[in-house]
């Protein structure tokens, strides 16, 4: 699943034309290679006293179109692990968690360069409040957060401001992860029988503060059963603030699904992503996962995934 392959030399005029221009934002830099040293959570610091005045991202990269596998495990496997999918499986991308308020597993946490130099495309993944009366099975956290709990996950939170807050989180996260500007950030947004006015105000608002960031670029996760009403909320939001475009959609829904499918055949033409196979459990390399398996349009869904610690040195000769 090797990432499109860039003559060294060209990748570092790349690299170094780049931060030429943004000195001050390598963590944010759009090269060919993906990289720079991930920063801890701890020294992540977030101002919001003005809104900022980044102009909207547009997805940057070198990502090849086309119909690429992925797969996402909630848990890191292991550089291992994922050393040996690379060299064998089928698989050119991986979902990136980032710790979030539904996803309290930050294994995922610091492995961006070790991804980008075994060569993965990567789909960056936050999984903010979800609403949880109207899930499927009608379980999950629904009570008051407790007083000084961290990233807390509760029905009790999907609102406007709260969407605002957790876009701020997840700017902030992707940031100290070394992710480049312009990397498309996934809001999982599990399956509801409706959306509720709540929700609708979370996602709204989740979407409305990236796009005025304007430092990393929106899309959402979710079922299939709720695509219209995601496409039609986000759609609104990109026409109220004038940004063109729309955000990508990573649909999921096994009915139908085949490896070979191109993902707007899951039944809506702007889908970028299908997720099909659910805990597959599949050996390669020796190394034995159960994943959740997908077809996206693009090796990395994410987009650019930034400098490696070698290009940052090579640039800054």
């Amino acid at each position: 699943m090797p990432l499109l392959v860039i003559h060294p030399l060209a990748r570092l005029a790349s690299a170094a034309a780049t931060l030429a221009l943004f000195p001050a934002m390598r963590e944010w830099a759009t090269p060919a290679a993906p990289g720079g040293p991930p920063a801890t959570l701890a020294a992540v610091s977030v101002t919001r006293d003005a809104p900022a005045k980044h102009a909207p991202a547009r997805r940057v990269g070198h990502a090849r179109s086309g119909r690429f596998l992925g797969f996402d495990v909630s848990r890191y496997p292991g550089d291992r692990a994922m050393s040996a999918w690379k060299d064998a499986s089928p698989y050119h991308w991986a979902g990136y968690y980032l710790s979030a308020p539904c996803h309290h597993d930050a294994s995922w946490m610091g492995r961006r360069e070790a991804l980008t130099e075994m060569g993965w495309g990567m789909a960056v993944i936050y999984v903010g409040q979800q609403d949880w009366v109207r899930t499927l099975r009608g379980t999950g956290p629904n009570r008051p957060p407790r007083a000084g709990e961290h990233h807390p996950c509760s029905s009790w939170l999907v609102n406007a401001p709260q969407g605002t807050k957790e876009a701020d989180d997840a700017i902030a996260i992707t940031g100290a992860e070394g992710f480049p500007q312009g990397t498309t950030i996934y809001l999982d947004v599990e399956r509801v029988h409706s959306f509720s006015p709540a929700m609708r105000g979370y996602v709204r608002a989740w979407i409305d503060r990236v796009l005025e960031d304007g430092r990393y670029v929106p899309a959402l996760y979710g079922h299939a059963s709720n695509a219209r009403s995601m496409y039609d909320l986000a759609q609104s939001v990109y026409s109220e603030r004038g940004v063109p475009g729309r955000p990508a959609f990573w649909l999921s829904t096994a009915a139908g699904f085949a490896r070979h499918r191109a993902p707007s055949e899951v039944g809506y033409a702007f889908a970028d992503v299908w997720q099909g196979q659910y805990e597959a459990r599949e050996t390669w390399g020796g190394t034995t996962l159960r994943v959740d398996a997908s077809v996206s349009t693009t090796d990395s869904p994410s987009g650019a995934m930034g400098l490696t610690a070698a290009d940052e040195e090579l640039a800054a000769k």
